[in-house]
């Protein structure tokens, strides 16, 4: 007993150890940066540079994580909390499958082995998004990992890691949660669905079957969705009142018209557009994200705009041609090389599972193949109803990979000739090894350009901070997309003053809050007021359409060029209107 303890926690130590060194390294060799604006809004909500103060309103990130993470940003405020929080998920992931090879009873060989092969596939599978991060991700490699430890569990005792890692991510990313259950679904009843003479799927027999009723096989599931539950229900709490309610009717309308459907065209219904007080002007508005000057914006408005939207797009393709475009996306996605190598190990092993069970486990066939059914199913789903975006497809093949890992090991899949198995090993870590390399060189590669070409921006918004009787306005497009911030281990989280003309957040209570900050009452009359107040335009010598909306609507106003800054060889243009 004394000796199981001393393996299981020495096997712990040394996963948790492995995984912080590689954290380390990777931190010093090639900085963690920001992939997406998305996640550096969420870091300035929570650090206070949004609003003048921590928050843990996130709005994706669900509130108790949110509330952490501000919490830590109150405690020691130059410590950029957000970005390690991600991050940090996606190593514990990786110290929880570490510690699945090491807490076994095999020699150490065996083990070292096991931990050189880990750490070259995680190089491979999770390199560049831990380095170039995005909270989507996050949560699907923190969630696969969880599905695998979860089918290799050798006791109930070892379920707190699931747990935990599967609590997050539910909290940073619910809808990943949601797509991995029904490969944990699927497990469960692997696990402990039994019949007389063995379990139902693996015989294929579906009468006299009966559920698990020990409470022990029934903690975990119970456990984790009382505290889906609990989340859920402070989720609420934090997002009651009519301000956050109408917010969230906004938001999702908007969701729909700026990540899937689109703005819909002005020409092909203007009856709509002057039924809803929407000039010709406003929808270039739109069309730029520029939602601070539409006058009147609010939820009911948005949610008529995401319904013209989906009609336009229905009335171009149709339910036939929606059906057809959704399944084609599907199959681009899940075989594009953009996903590899990951997708192809997830194909290869599941090829790989197929044949193998075909020969030599029959009974295991059924399983395999429901596994494959449901796993194209959410697939195809996701394609016909448009939810592909890369993220999003990335975080699918993550799943799979998860769940073919947890096939390979439940079926006990392996060689069984030993020759056989060590020579397919050396080929693996050859191959790994190999593809490993190019990975770190071409993350490597990745980051710096990434940082000369959006670490501009950055700094610009570094500027704008400093100075403190001034207010700069950027367009949307030219600012929010581009990622580029560095995860700090000591930076400045006070207020910022460098603004876009609309995103996400747009009529959120948060952004009221950041008005009030910044002593804005209408970012149009600011704009108007000229008084060290600043519309950006970034690289090109142009105020673009900015320029022709306050012209028409205008016609005693002009905009002037004020000053030009220049940091690290991109200019910013700074103009007024007069």
């Amino acid at each position: 007993m004394k000796q199981t303890r001393y393996r299981v926690g020495a096997a712990a130590a040394a996963a948790l150890l492995l995984s912080f060194i590689y954290m380390v390294c990777v931190y010093v060799r090639f900085g963690m940066i920001y992939a997406i604006a998305d996640d550096i809004i969420m870091r300035d909500i929570a650090s206070g540079a949004f609003t003048g103060e921590p928050d843990g309103h996130l709005i994706f990130v669900k509130f108790v994580l949110g509330w952490l993470i501000s919490g830590c940003y109150r405690f020691v405020p130059s410590v950029d909390w957000y970005g390690f929080c991600m991050t940090g998920t996606v190593f514990l992931g990786l110290a929880a499958c570490l510690y699945r090879g090491f807490s076994l009873e095999k020699d150490l060989g065996w083990k070292v082995a096991y931990g050189f092969f880990m750490i070259l596939l995680f190089t491979q599978a999770a390199l560049f998004h831990v380095a170039q991060f995005e909270w989507t991700l996050c949560a699907a490699f923190a969630g696969g990992c969880a599905l695998f430890f979860y089918v290799t569990m050798q006791s109930p005792r070892e379920s707190g890691v699931v747990y935990v890692l599967l609590l997050l991510t539910f909290c940073i990313r619910s809808d990943i949660f949601w797509m991995l259950m029904p490969g944990f679904g699927l497990f469960y009843l692997w696990k402990h669905v039994s019949i007389q003479k063995g379990t139902v799927i693996s015989q294929g027999i579906f009468k006299g079957w009966r559920l698990p009723l020990k409470i022990k096989q029934w903690m975990l599931p119970a456990t984790v969705f009382l505290s889906v539950g609990l989340v859920l229900f402070v989720e609420h709490a934090a997002y009651r009142g009519q301000e956050w309610q109408e917010f969230m009717e906004f938001q999702d309308a908007r969701s729909l018209v700026y990540d899937y459907y689109g703005v819909p065209s002005y020409e092909a219904n203007p009856e709509f557009f002057q039924e809803q007080g929407i000039t010709e002007e406003e929808v270039r508005n739109l069309r730029h994200y520029a939602l601070y000057l539409m006058e009147d914006l609010d939820g009911e408005k948005m949610q008529a705009l995401a319904a013209e939207a989906m009609r336009q797009s229905g009335e171009n393709q149709g339910t036939i041609g929606r059906v057809k475009q959704g399944i084609r996306l599907a199959i681009e996605q899940f075989f594009s090389l953009d996903y590899a190598p990951v997708n192809l190990y997830g194909i290869g092993l599941a090829l790989y599972i197929l044949l193998y069970t075909w020969k030599r486990n029959r009974k295991g066939l059924v399983f395999l193949l429901l596994l494959l059914f449901v796993q194209g199913c959410l697939w195809l789903a996701l394609g016909v109803v448009g939810r592909l975006p890369e993220r999003v497809a990335k975080a699918m093949h993550v799943a799979d990979l998860a769940v073919m890992a947890g096939a390979l090991w439940q079926m006990k899949a392996f060689p069984k000739r030993r020759k056989v198995g060590i020579c397919l090993a050396f080929v693996t870590f050859g191959l790994f090894l190999a593809l490993s390399v190019l990975c770190w060189r071409d993350t490597l590669a990745s980051n710096r350009e990434k940082l000369l070409a959006d670490g501009n921006y950055q700094l610009f918004k570094e500027y704008c901070r400093k100075q403190e009787d001034a207010l700069f306005f950027i367009e949307t497009y030219q600012a929010e997309p581009i990622g580029g911030a560095r995860v700090v281990s000591h930076g400045d989280f006070s207020l910022n003053r460098c603004l876009t003309l609309g995103d996400w957040y747009t009529t959120s209570p948060l952004d009221e809050k950041r008005f009030e900050a910044l002593g804005i009452f209408a970012v149009e009359e600011t704009l108007l007021s000229g008084e060290s107040v600043y519309y950006v335009v970034r690289d090109v010598e142009k105020p673009g359409f900015f320029a022709d909306y306050i012209g028409r609507k205008y016609k005693d106003r002009k905009i002037s060029l004020s000053d030009v800054v220049s940091i690290e060889g991109r200019a910013y243009y700074l103009y007024q209107v007069k």
